[in-house]
């Protein structure tokens, strides 16, 4: 999917993703924990945007933006949890963009910028058993699965199995 680009998050993006949350937020909370309401305002997206540059700027967390053809936010996609070499991958989709390839497309383009621009060695995933979708855009790109480990992940009072995967760099062919 060649119209689709990541961007490291600007202050210039807090309206549209102030905007992306709040349409997907129903949505989003099936998934991770629900945020307070407080995050949902334009304060606190100017604020939070404001923290990422600060650890864009120490290397411990690199946010970046999806967005489609038509420059609309389309998702977001991180390399988080530095350990040296090492990074979480994560990534959101909104859910009117789902099952399109929008995160198979952007988890490639993190790839490059992480083994490439970053210069990580390393990254590792995990989701829910039953994200299927996540797991395919994750294997699309050559994630290998590692391992299962049940009740791992509290989600809004329920406990869910996870499914763990790593891409290592020498994987990567051409990047």
């Amino acid at each position: 999917m060649s119209h689709v680009a990541i961007r490291l998050i600007a202050h210039a993006d807090a309206e549209a993703l102030l905007a992306f949350e709040t349409a997907n937020r129903a949505f989003f909370r099936t998934m991770v924990p629900d945020r307070p309401d407080h995050y949902y305002t334009l304060q606190n997206m100017h604020s939070s945007i404001e923290g990422a540059l600060a650890e864009i700027a120490a290397r411990t967390w690199y946010p970046y933006l999806i967005w489609d053809q038509e420059g609309a936010l389309v998702g977001r996609i991180n390399l988080s949890e530095m350990n040296g070499p090492v990074a979480s991958l994560g990534y959101r989709i909104g859910q009117a963009y789902n099952g399109k390839g929008y995160a198979t497309a952007a988890i490639r383009q993190v790839l490059a910028e992480a083994f490439g621009r970053w210069g990580l060695c390393e990254a590792r995933a995990v989701t829910t058993v039953a994200n299927i979708g996540s797991q395919i855009a994750l294997l699309r790109n050559g994630f290998q699965f590692v391992r299962r480990v049940p009740q791992e992940l509290h989600v809004n009072h329920i406990w869910y199995d996870s499914v763990h995967f790593t891409k290592v760099k020498s994987d990567v062919h051409g990047v």
